[in-house]
């Protein structure tokens, strides 16, 4: 197992995936607003405190961060929901934000990396269903991700030798999670009610089994997902 960089480190899906690689040892070279300090203690991991939404700080933080050129994997994790609700209701400058972090830093990773010269095998793009979707409440983050997909799509035909693929991973038990339940029900919001209920049940995976059931898709995406293509890990 190579050199896997993975955006988002601090928690949830992020962490969960990054824990994975670095006890199958991969090297993981990984960037968050915080530090997940319980991984700080391998050596094979490497770790740049980064705000994607403030995207001239990228790169600076990748030069420090690389120590190498050649990549298996770049998991492009990281990403906001912001507020959940009703596109009307959420300001210009909260939706901006969020497709700061959810597409436009990714654009800077990945034009860092053809400036660089970079090899990277395989892109993964953490979208959502959300992007395909025009349920009431999703708003700036579904935006952001249908973005996102058209994003990998681009970059898919401007990089013929890196396979990439927007990959929707299910619902996740995560902070996203915890925050969407706390909303409380709202008959507005279908989308809601059915995420709520899945964590009241206890149908809802956690990050741990999440990123352990994505990582064992990897090969299959390759195999079957056209470049560029987007995908739902629950129909693979």
């Amino acid at each position: 197992m190579g050199n896997i960089f993975i955006t988002g480190v601090s928690g949830g899906l992020g962490k969960a995936m990054a824990e994975y690689f670095i006890r199958a040892g991969g090297a993981v070279f990984g960037v968050s607003r915080s530090a997940p300090k319980d991984l700080l203690q391998f050596e094979n991991f490497s770790f740049r405190s980064l705000d994607l939404g403030n995207h001239e700080s990228i790169p600076p933080c990748l030069d420090a961060l690389f120590t190498d050129n050649q990549f298996d994997l770049f998991m492009l994790n990281a990403g906001t929901i912001g507020q959940y609700g009703d596109l009307a209701d959420i300001s210009l400058q909260e939706a901006k934000h969020v497709e700061d972090v959810n597409v436009w830093s990714n654009k800077v990773i990945l034009d860092y990396c053809l400036q660089k010269k970079m090899s990277v095998r395989q892109v993964v793009a953490i979208s959502s269903g959300a992007s395909v979707s025009d349920a009431r409440g999703w708003s700036a983050y579904g935006v952001s991700k249908a973005a996102l997909n058209m994003l990998i799509r681009m970059y898919a035909a401007e990089i013929p030798e890196t396979h990439f693929c927007s990959l929707a991973p299910g619902i996740v038990d995560t902070s996203m999670q915890e925050y969407l339940y706390s909303l409380g029900k709202d008959d507005k919001y279908q989308t809601l009610g059915v995420l709520q209920s899945a964590k009241e049940s206890g149908k809802m995976p956690s990050a741990e089994a999440a990123a352990e059931n994505i990582i064992n898709a990897l090969p299959k995406i390759r195999e079957t997902i056209k470049s560029g293509g987007y995908a739902d890990i629950r129909k693979l």
